[in-house]
């Protein structure tokens, strides 16, 4: 506690020339204090409280949230609007609460704001009109994103813009909201002011009321005072919004929120002050990483672990690697406020430890804060969670790797295109989307084709704004039309389907039970003989030991692996005899290559040494994967259904 003299009951407002006892616009109406007393501990602390944020220059919904009004009280705050909207900014919410929600009012303003107030986001040609943004419309390797501008919006009207500026299709959304830091610290320090405003109060009321006190006596947040929980702006600003935004929809009726929904309508709140007032939140980045909590931007802070690495400047506009997504720039923000938000509330909770922290340089906020000069500006993000699209993909061409390969040293493209970007480029323009993910049941090399029924595969879409492009058979027959016809049907997939996420973290658990069949052309040093083309039909149940080949040592852990060669079928090529086929049936994992050629000895036994001489291999095609995937379509069939749906796939 502190010693100093307490001034008397009418002297409350710092000198500027209100008291408490005066009548005030803020106000709440009749039968409405009777309702909240119980979060008080009587009518005189309540006339205190209001008359200490009144003389701050607090906004009437924070005054409030600090009486403890739950945001549940919807029809409350909205009346406290028209004593709000044309104030200067709050100290306590930044301005953030401040939201005009009268229709006719919103339409004055956005002739006045002109371009700021109707077009947001920036994201779409719909709404502001750009070329690049018209452009995204059409291209179809990826999506063009422009980063939605931070502009003052204090009309629900900008806001119903903003969640319509991404160009989504939705009937269901959830709303997000991160605030800056600095409002954080700043509801802190209003409380140490107000506890200490309270505790004051009380001093003279129990002295009889002649405003002063002796100098050795302590007051402060030690005196036995209560004040209400102060209640979340990010509740209160849902409790305003969401109808609002509701209400906008030309399909209001269709139109609802829920905050598990898969469409997410972010508003990311900034404020330059944070740099200063909450210069610990910036000073400590290894303690944002702590996530979760608060609803300002969700945990997991592992991914910032992870090195970021953009395409090659030739690769960009065919490769997306955003920069940051909506989602990370949500997450990154709010960590940062959940971290300035658990210390304001864990350890800046009396006037003293802010003052040490003011003088440190960590938090260089006034008890009480001071009016801000501008209010917060928001940036409105919208996503939606991914869609998940699975098939099998075929790759007929040779020199196609599976994803974009780049030597790392110098940056020169191996290959010609990718599986990943001849699927994601058909897949991501029917669902508008800002790209996608591979995951594939394995691998094959990039001169091995993949042939037959094809590898099983799942696309994670990133940000779908057409979420149902895949919803009906006609969508998906036409998605592998556009396929064959790409590139000469270099990379093309058969029974496109749309599936989930836990498919798509099964894919790899399943790849690990599966076995593969492969066509190999091989070449050995002597002439095969009948007796050499029987012995290695012969194989089957065969376990090998193999070491990490030496091809792809230098990525992979050096040991020894079993492996079983499940069946082989020797040809001999007619009218040359050391030229013959082998088809092979294998466990996941086997390198067929190696099993071929022995690879100086670190596969045995391999056909190699089984002949005698030295063999190689010359052409390798992997032509089934026999695993149950793709929709039901292929999975139980057998005999001669599934010899015709390979053969229509070929």
């Amino acid at each position: 506690g502190r010693a100093f003299d307490v001034p008397s009951r009418g002297a409350l407002s710092h000198g500027q020339g209100r008291a408490s006892t005066l009548p005030s616009p803020r106000d709440p109406p009749v039968g409405e204090e009777s309702r909240h007393r119980g979060a008080m501990s009587g009518g005189s602390d309540e006339a205190t409280l209001r008359a200490e944020c009144e003389a701050m220059g607090a906004c009437a919904r924070c005054i409030l949230r600090f009486r403890g009004v739950p945001s549940g009280e919807v029809d409350e705050y909205r009346a406290a609007a028209s004593a709000s909207k044309d104030e200067p900014p709050c100290p306590c919410c930044l301005g953030i609460l401040q939201l005009d929600l009268d229709a006719s009012t919103a339409r004055e303003r956005e002739g006045a704001d002109g371009a700021e107030a109707s077009a947001p986001n920036g994201e779409d040609d719909a709404t502001n009109g750009t070329a690049a943004a018209a452009d995204a419309r059409n291209r179809s390797d990826v999506l063009v994103r422009v980063d939605p501008p931070a502009v003052h919006a204090r009309c629900v009207s900008q806001y119903a813009a903003g969640i319509r500026a991404g160009g989504h299709e939705f009937d269901v959304f959830a709303l997000e909201v991160t605030l800056p830091p600095a409002l954080a610290v700043r509801q802190a320090a209003t409380r140490c002011h107000l506890l200490d405003a309270l505790a004051r109060a009380k001093r003279s009321d129990d002295d009889g009321g002649d405003g002063t006190r002796q100098l050795d006596v302590p007051v402060g947040p030690a005196a036995t005072v209560h004040l209400p929980k102060t209640t979340d702006v990010k509740d209160v600003l849902r409790a305003l919004l969401v109808p609002a935004l509701v209400d906008a929809s030309a399909q209001a009726a269709k139109r609802r929120h829920d905050q598990a929904a898969d469409f997410r309508f972010a508003l990311l709140f900034e404020h330059d002050l944070s740099a200063t007032e909450a210069a610990f939140a910036y000073q400590d980045p290894e303690e944002t990483r702590g996530g979760g909590g608060g609803g300002g931007g969700g945990g997991g802070g592992g991914a910032h672990n992870k090195r970021r690495r953009a395409p090659p400047p030739h690769l960009v506009g065919s490769v997306f690697v955003p920069a940051e997504s909506p989602a990370g720039a949500w997450q990154n923000h709010g960590e940062r406020y959940n971290h300035a938000e658990r210390v304001a509330l864990g350890q800046l909770t009396d006037i003293a430890t802010l003052a040490r922290w003011r003088r440190d340089g960590r938090a260089l906020v006034t008890t009480p804060p001071s009016a801000p000069e501008v209010g917060a500006t928001v940036r409105m993000l919208t996503w939606r969670q991914p869609s998940y699209v699975g098939g099998r993909y075929l790759k007929r061409a040779r020199g196609t790797p599976q994803a974009p390969w780049i030597d790392s040293e110098t940056g020169v493209t191996i290959g010609e295109g990718s599986v990943q970007t001849s699927l994601d480029a058909v897949v991501s323009r029917a669902f508008r989307a800002d790209g996608s993910k591979l995951n594939a049941a394995g691998r094959e090399d990039i001169d091995v084709r993949m042939l037959g029924g094809g590898r099983p595969f799942i696309l994670e879409v990133h940000n779908p704004r057409r979420p149902n492009a895949a919803a009906t058979a006609e969508a998906r027959a036409a998605m592998e039309a556009a396929l064959e016809a790409a590139d000469g049907g270099a990379v093309t997939a058969v029974d496109i389907h749309v599936t989930d996420a836990a498919a798509y973290r099964a894919m790899h658990e399943a790849s690990e039970e599966k076995e593969k069949e492969y066509t190999a052309m091989c070449w050995a040093e002597k002439p095969l003989t009948l007796e050499d083309e029987l012995m290695l039909s012969g194989i089957k149940d065969l376990q090998i030991q193999q070491s990490t080949p030496v091809r792809v040592l230098h990525r992979r852990t050096s040991m020894t692996r079993p492996r079983t060669i499940v069946s082989c079928r020797c040809e001999r090529v007619p009218n040359a005899s050391r030229f013959f086929t082998l088809r092979l049936k294998t466990q996941a994992g086997t390198y067929v290559k190696e099993f071929v050629h022995g690879d100086f000895g670190r596969t045995r036994p391999n056909v190699g040494e089984m002949l005698g001489c030295a063999a190689d291999i010359i052409q390798l095609d992997v032509t089934d994967v026999v695993m149950d995937f793709a929709n039901g379509e292929l999975k139980g069939l057998d005999g001669d259904e599934r010899e015709g749906k390979i053969a229509k796939a070929e």
